[in-house]
């Protein structure tokens, strides 16, 4: 056995045994992949807003599809399953136990795929609910889409000069609240550069992803994703790697803060 085969075989190992078929309806992206610095594969995943096994129960909630393969495979299997679709799979299911302080969010190992364009009425209302537009506007910064996958309205805004599109989410935990959320947002994107100065400075805290490279090296590799604003002035930004910059390993650091204190707190996951 090689090294690559071995590493699918510990990945794969993670899964049960059996092999079942579920129809599975795809979110708003198509395959996700990453590289760790340690192996020669790329873990790729796809998220489900809804599936359906065969005894006919619709699960409506999130799940995701995993897969482990060379990038040269993954192209082709790519151009067989996207976002916004309905397909009929063959999957393992994860043996890891749900984390009882987190949501259960179901995992699958993808064995084969069965169909695309798959019929279900079940599951194409749901997709169909799905696709429906559902806005909040701001009168100052215009239409905000509704995420089945976060429960947030978020919009994507161009942030700096960097030429990147950040996605802004706004906090609605009690109805009325977004409004607010919009204000502290508001200020926010009126001030870019200083809050991109003061999270990528704060991004030096993390000294074990800064070794072996200048503190403006790792400020540069880093790339925000999203921002959070909350309706009392909170805000997280989430940062990842850039393109063929391993720098995280494919995990997520978040800078926690508010608009009156600044960041104090960090963490990485993924």
């Amino acid at each position: 056995m090689n090294s690559t085969q071995q590493e699918i075989q510990e990945f794969e190992g993670e899964y049960a045994d059996k092999v079942i078929e579920i129809y599975a309806v795809t979110g708003d992206r198509d395959f996700y992949g990453h590289k760790p610095q340690k192996g020669r594969l790329f873990y790729y995943s796809i998220s489900l807003i809804a599936f359906c096994g065969k005894n006919g129960v619709i699960h409506d909630k999130y799940a995701v599809v995993y897969k482990k393969a060379a990038e040269k495979d993954m192209d082709v299997i790519k151009t067989q399953m996207g976002a916004h679709g309905i397909y009929k799979i063959k999957v393992r299911k994860s043996k890891r136990k749900p984390d009882p302080c987190q949501a259960d969010t179901p995992d699958f190992l993808l064995v084969e795929i069965l169909e695309t364009n798959a019929q279900h009425k079940g599951l194409q209302k749901i997709l169909d609910e799905v696709l429906k537009p559902k806005l909040w506007h701001d009168e100052v910064l215009g239409n905000f889409a509704w995420n089945r996958w976060s429960n947030h309205y978020e919009k994507e805004f161009d942030w700096m000069a960097r030429k990147r599109k950040v996605g802004v989410i706004l906090d609605e935990k009690k109805k009325g609240e977004i409004a607010k959320a919009a204000i502290f947002a508001r200020e926010l994107l009126k001030n870019q550069a200083k809050w991109d100065k003061k999270a990528r400075d704060y991004a030096l805290k993390n000294e074990h992803w800064v070794r072996g490279m200048t503190e403006e090296e790792f400020q540069a590799k880093i790339r925000l994703e999203y921002i959070y604003v909350g309706a009392g002035g909170g805000i997280v930004f989430w940062f990842v790697d850039c393109h063929n910059d391993w720098i995280l390993s494919g995990h997520t650091l978040s800078l926690h803060g508010s608009l009156t204190e600044g960041f104090f707190e960090s963490d990485v996951f993924g």
